[in-house]
């Protein structure tokens, strides 16, 4: 999503429903944002996955630091362990909260 915002923090909360299709799966999230030529990414946060083919919910927050403007923001997505993939389907929802901190 590309949000105007102001130079300073901005706040992100976020949340979604996923899957994997093999068990014992791990995968690490992290916030993205995108302003420019510019790429900060927040710490990893790591979600192991027990069992397939279960809908599970998994959530986040970061702060990080933002020039003004309208930058990019995402979620980034990459498998820690295991063999599964990382699935969203009609089932499954994302909702983000950006609260931006003006310096």
């Amino acid at each position: 999503m590309t949000v105007a915002l102001q130079s300073g923090t901005a706040a992100v909360n976020w949340s979604l429903t996923c899957y994997t299709n093999f068990a014992n799966t791990a995968f690490q999230v992290q916030v993205r944002i995108v302003s420019g030529a510019a790429t900060t990414l927040s710490t990893p946060m790591r979600f192991f996955f027990n069992n397939a083919n279960v809908h599970q919910t998994i959530s986040g927050s970061t702060a990080l630091a933002v020039q003004g403007g309208s930058p990019t923001i995402d979620l980034v997505v990459t498998r820690a362990a295991g063999t599964g993939s990382f699935i969203v389907d009609g089932q499954d929802s994302l909702s983000y909260t950006v609260i931006n901190l003006h310096e």
